[in-house]
């Protein structure tokens, strides 16, 4: 009888656990825009382990990537790039990463994606190598910037092991995930314009270092933007045998 009993207490409280985490996962899509169970699993975790989830602004969490071989590289000026204006936009921090106010109009939006399209910034040899496509990672829609036909000889690792993706622009807030040099990561986070995506490093360091820059708010800051951009491609092109050194 008292094990009936143990066992009934347990199917109501696991009954009430699943009620519980279904209205949380439905919160959670709704805000986000994803229904990956998945990543509302691994955004709990995170929130769990941190629930603040400041790390992702603070550059120090980056010492350990930076003191590593090839980290201390930089590939952005940091001398051409100002502070970013304001505080920092709202996020939802996990997966996926959403940037919640802070977002550009209707004609921001028209000139980085017509910007993004023509692949103005990156000069003629660069618009050969690059096509600017549907992401291969983003879970909820978003227009990719991908090196075409990466090979050791070409590309990092890193971005071999992104398929050749190196940055994305999120449809739905207009801010960018992009891959670059720990160091520059730093100073992204540093100078304002960006965060930390969460799980960069993560999985024994397979998920590369990746920052969510804010989206650009006018016309000067799309031109930040697009330093960030181009130091990403130049990090994300180096040979693998030169992209430790």
């Amino acid at each position: 009888m008292r094990k009936k009993k143990i066992l009934i207490s347990l199917a109501i409280f696991l009954a009430i656990l699943s009620v519980l985490a279904v209205r949380d996962y439905g919160a959670y899509a709704s805000r986000t825009n994803a229904s990956a169970v998945w990543a509302w699993a691994v955004t709990r975790w995170l929130e769990f382990r941190n629930p603040s989830m400041d790390f992702v602004t603070d550059s120090s969490f980056l010492k350990n990537a930076i003191a590593e071989e090839g980290g201390n590289r930089a590939f952005l000026d940091a001398s051409s790039i100002p502070s970013r204006n304001g505080n920092r936009p709202q996020m939802v921090r996990g997966v996926p990463h959403r940037q919640l106010d802070q977002h550009p109009g209707e004609e921001m939006r028209s000139v980085m994606n017509l910007r993004l399209s023509t692949l103005h910034d990156f000069g003629d040899s660069g618009a050969r190598r690059i096509s600017y496509s549907p992401s291969l990672w983003e879970l909820t829609g978003a227009q990719a910037l991908i090196v075409k036909d990466c090979t050791p000889r070409t590309c990092s690792a890193a971005l071999i092991r992104a398929k050749g993706e190196f940055a994305h622009l999120h449809s739905h807030d207009g801010s960018f995930h992009v891959q670059l040099s720990p160091k520059d990561i730093a100073f992204v986070i540093e100078s304002g314009w960006g965060e930390l995506f969460p799980i960069s490093g993560a999985l024994w360091g397979k998920i590369p270092y990746v920052v969510l820059v804010y989206a650009p708010r006018t016309k000067g800051e799309s031109d930040i933007v697009s330093k960030v951009l181009i130091a990403s491609y130049e990090y994300a092109t180096l040979p693998s045998s030169e992209n430790s050194k």
